[in-house]
């Protein structure tokens, strides 16, 4: 009977009072629950031992300095109070950060290998700092009911009521976790769950301690998964067993195998695994980073398997395949190079602009009707056409003979150009427009200023 005296209390109130009444009745209640949230915040910092200062609650929770406060954040119109939990971890490396998705990040960011922490967070670690995060890290920072921020040598939680005191003992625990000095990139590189995250710390330790990356090589020399005993071998310079490693591995393996192929790797162990793929269906992922493998470590027979691969490849994948051999070929230069550049320019799309800077460095004038075709299919205003213009100009500069001699012309028809014809030096037809104005010009010399009549066929004269 109290509880339905009072609602009917509130609503005649609300009924004489109008909206002025509503917005006293909810700053009320705000000002009610902002007092009931101190209250708890107190209880809390009591329980914990923490004592108060004018920025806060401060003291030690399990061993680690904690602060514990409260902010005003938004606008006029969203201001609203978050509570914050902030532990000092001072043993964390500079320039470590860990925030959540969508927050301001500077510097590079660095991928752990976990693709459900690499979505949810954007990481920072400069050198070894990656092996703080390892598989226990991880799950604790995912399993925190609201994503915690690691900056300037602390961890920040924030939300929107007082935290709880299990929660902060938990967060105390993570920051105690993150300050353990005997977890290491050599700890993650041989007992992370993920393969995909121990391949990322084989790269970190081979930067920073080819040492300990040897070291742990030879132990894993005869490892069960595929990747690392891909990486022992690269690492190791074996080419035995290597290709049966990568091709062994699963997609994100492969291309974790051959991106470190390209650091590290040998002309032999390019070959081995290039001729590998040989006749398999290979990702564009995968095939991206061996032919960069390639281009860092070439050889007449790598290359030569590469664009062994462009031969009687289907359509959708015929522009790709190019474009990479183009990468692989012109990496290593040769008298042939010209004429497989012939043979891929129709195919050309990405490796294009590589393959035209190049005819125009060393091309000869065998290239000139192959650019033609190049130009034709292009824009009227693209780069495409200005490269084209710009190697055929070079060409004519090379091809150039003596003083009174021919020359090879970029010009419109009418001029000399290659002859189709085996017999070189032809000239080739001019256009009857061409011969018509040419007539013109004549008859106009011949007759003068004083004939102003007109020629044949009903042609002004031209002066």
């Amino acid at each position: 009977m109290g509880f339905l005296a009072t609602l009917t209390l509130v609503l005649t109130f609300l009924a004489c009072a109008g909206m002025a009444g509503l917005t006293v009745l909810l700053s009320v209640l705000a000002i009610a629950g902002r007092g009931y949230d101190l209250r708890r915040a107190k209880t809390l910092a009591d329980s914990l031992g923490l004592a108060w200062s004018p920025d806060g609650w401060r003291g030690r929770v399990d061993g680690r300095r904690v602060r514990l406060h409260s902010e005003v954040k938004g606008g006029r119109r969203s201001r609203h109070r978050v509570w914050i939990s902030e532990f000092e971890v001072p043993e964390l490396p500079v320039g470590f950060r860990v925030a959540p998705e969508g927050m301001l990040q500077t510097g590079s960011d660095t991928v752990v290998g976990d693709p459900m922490f690499d979505r949810v967070f954007r990481v920072h670690a400069p050198g070894d700092a990656i092996a703080l995060l390892d598989a226990g890290m991880r799950a604790g920072l995912l399993g925190c009911a609201t994503r915690p921020l690691i900056s300037g040598g602390r961890l920040w939680f924030e939300r929107s009521v007082p935290w709880l005191e299990h929660e902060v003992r938990a967060h105390a625990a993570l920051a105690r976790q993150l300050a353990d000095p005997s977890r290491g990139l050599v700890h993650l590189a041989a007992d992370d769950p993920l393969p995909s995250v121990r391949a990322r710390a084989w790269s970190h330790l081979v930067d920073t301690d080819r040492t300990a990356a040897t070291e742990l090589a030879r132990v894993t020399l005869h490892a069960a998964e595929p990747v690392e005993r891909g990486y022992a071998r690269l690492l190791l310079g074996i080419t035995d067993g290597l290709a049966a490693a990568v091709t062994g591995a699963d997609e994100p393996g492969q291309h974790l195998l051959c991106t470190f192929l390209a650091s590290v790797g040998t002309p032999d162990q390019v070959e081995a695994v290039i001729r590998a793929f040989a006749g398999q269906e290979v990702p564009r992922p995968v095939w991206f980073a061996a032919t960069a493998a390639v281009a860092a470590h070439p050889s007449a027979e790598s290359v030569a398997l590469v664009l062994q691969r462009c031969e009687g490849a289907a359509a959708s994948e015929a522009s790709f395949l190019a474009s990479r051999a183009v990468v692989a070929l012109l990496a290593l230069p040769s008298p042939a190079t010209e004429a497989h550049l012939l043979r891929l320019l129709p195919r050309l799309d990405t490796g294009l602009p590589a393959a035209l800077d190049w005819l125009q460095a060393h091309g000869t004038v065998q290239v000139v009707q192959a650019l033609d075709k190049i130009a034709e299919a292009a824009w009227p205003m693209s780069d495409t056409r200005t490269r084209v213009a710009a190697a055929k100009r070079a060409i004519q500069g090379r091809a150039a003979g003596d003083r009174g001699g021919l020359a090879l012309s970029t010009g419109a028809a009418g001029q000399l150009s290659p002859a189709d014809d085996p017999a070189l030096g032809a000239l080739a037809e001019v256009p009857r427009r061409h011969v018509e104005l040419i007539q013109v010009r004549s008859a106009s010399v011949r007759g003068g200023s004083r004939g102003k009549r007109p020629l044949a066929g009903g042609r002004a004269r031209i002066n």
